[in-house]
């Protein structure tokens, strides 16, 4: 198991979420990123130079998309892994350029009720054929430029009755 450097590791914060923290670890043997509402993952390849994984700073990754702690190992994330409740407000830039993804697992583990901005969530995500966003609220959300733009092999979108844009 190896960790991010403290250059990388600096990128990540600990911020105050409407319900509680994200962390994000990087699972070496699956290329998957792992998003928890715990820091259950600790045996995993860290976002921040501890033995714990990164707590999330959406907005610095709002800001800035080079502010997201897995920016140097992009090309290694193949999956990405909701694996329990998460709360976020923004979404802003938080899978661009995840060019060798092919699956986005449990995104429906992302309550998006708070959620105000989609704006380059999934952008240049080209090997991505199928998102499920079934269960996604989005009457909070006023911004979902580029959402899907560049996903070239984008099929199906999932979406359900509470997912509503507004004019």
């Amino acid at each position: 198991i190896s960790l991010l450097t403290v250059e990388e590791a600096s990128l990540a914060y600990d911020v105050g979420l409407n319900n509680g923290k994200i962390y994000v670890a990087f699972d070496e043997r699956e290329n998957t990123l792992i998003f928890s509402n715990t820091d259950q993952y600790s045996g995993y390849k860290a976002c921040l130079a501890s033995n714990r994984y990164g707590e999330l700073n959406q907005d610095e990754i709002a800001q800035n998309k080079a502010n997201r702690p897995w920016n140097s190992i992009t090309n290694s994330i193949h999956k990405v892994e909701i694996a329990n409740e998460i709360k976020p407000y923004t979404m802003v830039n938080w899978f661009t350029g995840l060019s060798y993804v092919t699956e986005f697992s449990n995104l429906n583990n992302i309550d998006t009720s708070d959620v105000t901005s989609f704006e380059n969530t999934f952008y240049q995500c080209p090997q991505i054929e199928n998102i499920n966003i079934s269960l996604w609220h989005t009457e909070n959300v006023g911004n979902y430029t580029n959402m899907f733009a560049d996903c070239f092999n984008l099929e199906t979108i999932q979406t359900g009755s509470r997912f509503v844009k507004k004019d």
